[in-house]
């Protein structure tokens, strides 16, 4: 097996890979830096409330939603206990936001 001499160093690179999430300006700072710097997560932060607000979401509602997930980890969880805890009117399930 041809890679089997570059485990160790593949395995390194693939943890480092995985603490920054795989993103590229992430992977960048922490090469650079040590450390993914504030800059770097207010900026996918940002990029993501964009995104948020394009598809005609609340950025405070998924705001919300994500600290309950965050904070039931790793608790199930329900529509219905989501929508207790936010701003969330109705807990029905949201439509498939893909494309088939």
């Amino acid at each position: 097996m041809p890679a089997l001499p570059f485990l160790d160093r593949l395995n390194l690179i693939l943890e480092k890979y995985l603490t920054c999430g795989g993103f590229p300006l992430a992977i960048d700072s922490f090469l650079s830096h040590g450390k993914v710097l504030g800059e770097v997560y207010e900026s996918y932060l940002s990029w993501l409330q964009t995104d948020i607000a394009k598809l005609g979401r609340s950025v405070e509602l998924a705001r919300e939603v994500i600290k309950v997930l965050l904070s039931k980890v790793p608790s199930p969880v329900s529509w219905e206990g989501i929508a207790k805890e936010t701003g969330i009117k109705s807990p029905k399930t949201p439509a498939p936001m893909f494309i088939s």
